[in-house]
């Protein structure tokens, strides 16, 4: 009897612990510009929007914006600083592209359109490292991309149809 009882609490145990790691690997999807998208002149500035916003490893950022009218490029700090655009990190053009930060630390994006990043179309964005709690937590997992959800910024990962380009 008492290792059936232990069978089932301990299958509990480990259950509640894969949902909080599955959870913490899924990551939220942010919209660069929130509901405007990847355009020129934003209502909020990328600055702004990027500074209200927490990223974490695992998140994701989706460029909306039209397939040959513009592109994004992952670019080097320098190189963010004087919009020089000759020598990317890597190049999304394909449409709404999303990108995945697999690592903690900054990233800088800008426009592959002519004149685009000298005009502010640039986006700096600063990933936090994971952070796991010791143990499950107790109540039921909380929504990590609430309140980025709640703000029109983000929705679940497993939402997106775009594709990936992790970093």
């Amino acid at each position: 009897m008492a290792f059936s009882s232990f069978s089932s609490n301990g299958l509990a145990f480990l259950l509640l612990l894969a949902m909080a790691l599955v959870d913490s690997a899924r990551g939220c999807v942010f919209y660069a510009g929130g509901k405007d998208g990847w355009v020129l002149h934003p209502s909020e500035s990328y600055g702004h929007w990027a500074e209200r916003n927490r990223f974490q490893v695992n998140d994701s950022i989706v460029f909306k914006y039209k397939k040959g009218e513009d592109s994004v490029l992952v670019v080097a700090e320098q190189d963010f600083d004087s919009c020089d655009v000759s020598n990317p990190i890597r190049k999304l053009d394909g449409g709404d592209s999303r990108f995945v930060f697999e690592r903690s630390g900054p990233f800088f994006f800008v426009s592959g359109a002519p004149g685009r990043c000298e005009r502010g179309q640039k986006l700096a964005v600063v990933v936090m490292a994971v952070r796991r709690p010791r143990w499950p937590p107790a109540g039921p997992a909380s929504d990590p991309c609430f309140f980025a959800t709640s703000m029109g910024t983000s929705v679940s990962a497993s939402a997106s149809s775009v594709g990936d380009f992790a970093a």
